[in-house]
């Protein structure tokens, strides 16, 4: 090894990495890089999934149900009409 590092000095900054020389590619890094952006994606996918439904049951409700929960319909319109995204 010690000959290839005197090499690469003498050559200087243009020495080409032999195999032995080149830092391992992390496969594993990649994977776990890969699987926790998977995860927060699936995470935010049920998270709208899950407000677009309450969305549409609070549209559902009556005015006496609204009433008893403490909004108007206009209230509840409000929040119906929002995006899924739009918390």
């Amino acid at each position: 090894m010690t000959s290839l590092t005197s090499h690469k000095q003498a050559i200087g900054n243009n020495a080409i990495l032999t195999t032995a020389d080149k830092p391992a590619f992390r496969w594993r890094t990649l994977w776990a890089g890969l699987l926790a952006k998977a995860a927060a994606c699936i995470r935010k996918l049920n998270i709208w999934h899950a407000r677009h439904n309450q969305r549409r049951a609070l549209a559902q409700l009556s005015s006496y149900e609204l009433k008893d929960i403490g909004l108007t319909r206009s209230d509840a319109m409000e929040e119906v009409y929002k995006p899924f995204w739009k918390p």
